[in-house]
């Protein structure tokens, strides 16, 4: 199940399901069984998304991809899930109220507490039920992102009777920066990055560098397992790039935030005796993790000579390669690659690799990259982020066994930030959806 805070709070009267509360006039009133005479109703269905004209956001269960079943409260089943809207949004919500005991057709319904309560209503019953009864806050939701908690005491009066005291309840609205972007709304993104965002201004820097900072300290999902796109990952807390950067485009999405999807795919630079190259090394553990979750391998690290580095055997002390047994994620070429997030800032292309948790890279590219690039095309591209991202390049190259530079028995592994820039060295293919 994919880990997700979930506020549920219900107050003391809710778990006692309404216990009676009397106001001054029914204090002396006779009992009968325990039960306090006189009647008594309580709002026991409490709707934020009604439909068109509510303001709420719509969001969906990524295990069920269905959406989140409303009224969000109910009394008699124990739920209390939270609702969404953007900033500054007015409140209208629905209202059914049940009859605990006594006859009523007709009662005068309020709300004190928070954003200004809800205002009288009238409210008639058909038994022991009403229909829909809308109330409206007379302030909006705060214009701020917020992970905000509200809580509404409830009042009735029924005819000339004084006022009585119905209990309290509490919700919880996720505030959002915009109306969101990605469709669906994941309930766990609206939750998660209202968090994370409380109370940032309308930046959207800001904001994507919030909620990638958002996913590393908290590490509410991981990366390094089989997930595929944003549902699966959020549903099982695991996933590979393809769906890391789906999963970032949708909360960033889920604040309003537009964000560029894009893979690099390793193609060979120089299709002849050389494999330039077979596969891309990865050391780091990557996001929510501790160490990479592919199996250990042997890496021949070449760290300082190429092109034609001295390599003597595994076994050998004094070559250029270093040996050594490491957990690594490799990427082949020709169909396997990396995908990353860009954003479009002040002029500027920012890279997110929520993978690995790590950006925002600026100045990697001018504009958002497509199809084939190589060579000095990708300079500020391995200058700013792939250098330092991608560790090593495993390759079929020529080396010196000794004799001169001629060897290609053995697989090398160069260090990514020695190799030249030259158009025979490097190529990627870019699948970039602006």
């Amino acid at each position: 199940m994919f880990p997700q805070r979930r506020t549920i709070i219900f107050s003391l009267f809710l778990i006692c399901a309404f216990l009676p509360v009397v106001g001054p006039a029914r204090a002396g009133a006779e009992l009968r069984e325990g039960v306090l005479a006189g009647p008594q109703i309580v709002p026991y269905l409490i709707q934020f998304n009604w439909g068109y004209g509510s303001g709420a956001v719509t969001m969906y269960d990524p295990c069920t991809d269905r959406r989140i079943a409303t009224p969000e409260f109910n009394l008699m089943s124990h739920v209390n899930k939270a609702a969404a809207y953007v900033r500054g949004s007015a409140l209208t919500i629905k209202v059914k109220w049940y009859v605990r005991w006594g006859d009523v057709s007709e009662a005068t319904v309020r709300a004190a507490g928070d954003l200004g309560g809800l205002p009288s209503a009238t409210v008639t019953f058909t038994g022991r039920y009403s229909g829909w009864i809308p109330m409206t806050a007379p302030e909006p939701i705060p214009d701020a992102i917020r992970h905000l908690n509200i809580s509404w005491q409830w009042f009735y009066k029924i005819g000339s009777d004084s006022e009585n005291n119905s209990g309290n309840t509490q919700h919880t609205i996720y505030v959002l920066n915009k109306q969101p972007l990605t469709s669906p709304v994941y309930e766990p993104l609206a939750d998660w990055t209202a968090q994370w965002c409380e109370g940032l201004p309308d930046d959207e820097k800001i904001l994507a560098d919030a909620i990638l900072t958002g996913f590393v300290a908290t590490k509410v999902i991981k990366y390094g397992g089989p997930g595929w796109d944003t549902a699966e990952i959020l549903c099982t807390g695991d996933g590979m790039c393809g769906g890391m950067k789906e999963v970032f485009f949708d909360a960033c999405g889920t604040q309003g935030v537009h964000m560029a999807r894009s893979c690099y795919i390793l193609r060979d630079a120089d299709p002849s005796v050389e494999e330039k190259w077979d596969s891309m090394l990865i050391l780091a553990p990557g996001l929510g993790r501790t160490e990479p979750t592919f199996d250990a391998q042997a890496i021949r690290e070449v760290d300082e000579v190429y092109p034609c580095p001295l390599y003597l055997g595994d076994s050998s002390p004094s070559d250029d390669s270093n040996v050594a047994s490491r957990r690594v994620y490799e990427f082949f070429a020709p169909n396997d690659g990396h995908c990353i997030n860009f954003l479009k800032y002040g002029g500027i292309l920012y890279l997110y690799d929520l993978s690995f948790g790590t950006g925002p890279w600026p100045d990697t590219f001018a504009s958002l990259p497509h199809g084939s690039t190589s060579g000095l095309e990708l300079y500020d591209f391995r200058v700013s982020y792939m250098n330092g991202a991608l560790d090593y390049m495993r390759g079929k190259v020529y080396y010196s066994a000794g004799t001169g530079c001629t060897s290609l028995e053995t697989k090398l592994d160069i260090n990514s930030g020695i190799i030249p820039y030259d158009n025979d060295e490097f190529k990627y293919y870019w699948y970039t959806i602006p």
